[in-house]
């Protein structure tokens, strides 16, 4: 007996974004339990939103988070704990204090965005039923390709404030490090608590108030970004390895230097240059206090509200 793709088979979860109808599935190419080749077309307009590998397409790639996809094309694997050197347990331990070590065996989880898939590969470590991976840039083609012997994942191309997942269907919802780049975190977190189920389980970290809104890396960020996607990552890739290249790690060190010069300092020189080129082309960028986060919390009426380990980071439960 054929065994159903995971498009087919969690179809019945997914919905249209544009009408909010079921959608239809077509198919012109499967291998190997992917559809290569097909389409999802909307009962109620008919949109129709194409999937190439596997990859159910929402969005176009030509969008305000392009610049995310050179990132992760660039530094394909900077970030999977196994790749880093001097810095091998970053990401586990990072998303197990983010996520309070949440068990995830069995459940349906999603990850608004995903990048180039760091912290999808820790929650399927936990052997869940189904990993929902949704990013709005094309890092999500890297993530496939970073991924590709995983299974129980879905893999969408869509935008994090209209998520095209029915309401109340995940077990456990989160987002690290995302939402503070798109044009409303709270349109985005209201999405985050719509898609999951009565007694699922909400988790959010974002900026803190401090280095990735002051005033030296808001106003470069804000030069970049009069370039084109491809000119502006050029320029901030040939910036971040000058300066980790150049200046000795002692200086780099100085945590005072940041107020002049926009840079992040970590252990892994590669992912040094990956973090400041992440902290200075995004379109958009929101740094929030732990006050602020708890109250997005409240008015969505989540209850068990508390802050986790790492930054600004707070996981509550649906009533």
């Amino acid at each position: 007996m054929k065994k159903k793709t995971n498009i087919e088979k969690y179809l019945e979860i997914l919905k249209c974004p544009k009408d909010d109808s079921d959608l239809i599935l077509k198919t012109n190419k499967v291998s190997n339990e992917e559809i290569i080749d097909g389409s999802l077309i909307s009962n109620k307009n008919k949109n129709i939103y194409k999937i190439e590998n596997n990859i159910i397409r929402f969005v176009s790639n030509e969008n305000y988070a392009k610049s995310f996809e050179y990132q992760f094309k660039e530094f394909k694997k900077v970030l999977l704990d196994k790749e880093a050197e001097n810095m091998r347990d970053h990401t586990k331990n990072m998303f197990n204090n983010i996520t309070n070590s949440e068990n995830l065996e069995g459940k349906i989880v999603c990850e608004i965005g995903a990048g180039g898939g760091r912290f999808v590969n820790e929650a399927l470590k936990q052997k869940p039923e189904l990993v929902i991976v949704l990013d709005y840039s094309g890092a999500i083609d890297q993530l496939r390709i970073n991924l590709k012997e995983k299974k129980n994942i879905l893999l969408l191309q869509a935008d994090a404030l209209e998520i095209p997942l029915k309401d109340n269907k995940i077990n456990f919802s989160y987002s690290i490090g995302v939402l503070h780049h798109t044009k409303s975190v709270e349109k985005g977190f209201e999405e985050m608590c719509r898609i999951t189920k009565p007694s699922g389980k909400v988790c959010l970290s974002v900026y803190r108030k401090g280095y990735y809104c002051n005033f030296c890396v808001t106003l470069v960020r804000k030069f970049l970004n009069l370039f084109n996607d491809r000119l502006k990552f050029k320029i901030a890739l040939n910036y971040a390895k000058i300066i980790h290249t150049y200046i000795p790690k002692k200086i780099l060190n100085i945590s005072l230097l940041r107020k002049i010069i926009p840079y992040v300092f970590l252990p892994n020189k590669e992912w040094s240059i990956y973090d400041t080129i992440d902290s200075i082309t995004p379109v958009y960028q929101r740094c929030f206090s732990p006050e602020e986060v708890y109250n997005l919390f409240n008015k969505n009426k989540l209850i068990d509200i508390k802050p986790t380990n790492w930054g600004v980071s707070h996981i509550g439960k649906k009533q």
